[in-house]
């Protein structure tokens, strides 16, 4: 694993030590007090040069929970939000195990309830017809994506969205980070820079449990992108 990875993933902690803040419920440049968490690991999938692992972080804690740890030394972090048990994947050009993780910490954020009148409750309000909270919906964003010429890369989906995209299927391999991420609804909104050519702005949305739909345009006009989760 290496920094392109870290490219990749797109977690936002490029620099030790980065606040999080996790919908408007978590102040988690607050600390309120400490718990412990635990990581499992799920599945490896993938062969050279691209291995994706999928694993699980569970928390002591129900509410406002920052749980920091590293992967193979580059330091990541997720914002479990209404929930005590998140899952994310990282992937990257070496196979992935329980000991590529290490530093595992968990810390209590301070909670915004209090400052959310008339909302229900934090992660109450419904999503659609199903009665899930936005947090517990937000989840099934994460993870990698495949279409025709790119990977797309979503984790902290339930708090700060982070998205990484690497085009491995082209000549140019070319990869980064998308900003702006920010949901609309149930529509994760996205874009990247395409320098010259302007932006690439996409409105992403999870139509299954393995499958998604991303309409998009940039200068070349409107596309629509047909995801599998990978």
């Amino acid at each position: 694993m290496n920094r392109l990875r870290m490219a990749l993933m797109g977690i936002g902690l490029g620099l030790a030590g980065a606040v999080a803040q996790a919908e408007p419920m978590c102040d988690c440049s607050k600390v309120v007090g400490q718990c412990a968490a635990s990581i499992k690991m799920k599945s490896l999938t993938g062969s050279k040069p691209s291995f994706t692992a999928n694993y699980t972080i569970t928390s002591t804690t129900a509410t406002c929970s920052k749980v920091s740890y590293y992967i193979d030394g580059t330091p990541y972090f997720n914002v479990l939000a209404n929930t005590n048990t998140v899952e994310d994947s990282t992937f990257g050009t070496s196979p992935i195990s329980m000991k590529s993780f290490s530093g595992l910490k968990c810390e209590v954020c301070a909670s915004n309830t209090a400052q959310l009148p008339q909302q229900g409750g934090v992660g109450a309000q419904p999503v659609g017809s199903s009665g899930a909270s936005t947090a517990s919906a937000r989840e099934q964003f994460n993870g990698a994506w495949r279409t025709d010429l790119y990977v797309l890369r979503i984790s902290n989906a339930s708090a700060q969205p982070q998205i990484g995209y690497h085009f491995d299927r082209t000549e140019s391999g070319e990869q980064g980070s998308a900003d702006g991420g920010k949901f609309e609804g149930d529509v994760l909104v996205y874009s990247w820079s395409m320098g010259l050519f302007g932006r690439n702005s996409c409105r992403f949305r999870v139509t299954g449990s393995d499958t998604a739909v991303a309409s998009c345009s940039n200068f070349t006009g409107s596309h629509v992108k047909n995801f599998t989760r990978m």
